[in-house]
């Protein structure tokens, strides 16, 4: 069960959707909301210690299942995790201290 104080945490955290991509619809901004929080906090929305491969894999499945067409799933969900894998190291090293002070 997850603490209260870091449900609130949680939710308090700073998104903005698809950074740098676009969001397509609420659905796909949902995932890539949570996955700002992975990267924010190096947790997921339970507390639990998360790595930024489960991070982004976890951002991965979320688009595949809220995508609404086969070329969302197969072809651009992908593509989102082939950019986050590519490009987002530096941010996941930035927030690294914050894995430090999360619950």
């Amino acid at each position: 069960m997850t603490d209260p104080k870091y449900k609130a945490m949680w939710r308090a955290i700073r998104t903005d959707g698809c950074t740098g991509a676009p969001d397509f619809h609420a659905a796909w901004r949902s995932c890539c909301n949570r996955h700002d929080r992975h990267y924010s906090t190096h947790r997921d929305q339970h507390g639990e210690p998360l790595t930024r491969a489960e991070a982004d894999a976890a951002l991965l499945k979320c688009l595949r299942a809220r995508a609404r067409s086969p070329i969302g799933k197969w072809i651009i969900a992908p593509l989102y995790y082939a950019a986050v894998r590519t490009l987002a190291a530096r941010r996941w090293i930035d927030t690294e201290h914050l894995n430090t002070t999360a619950p």
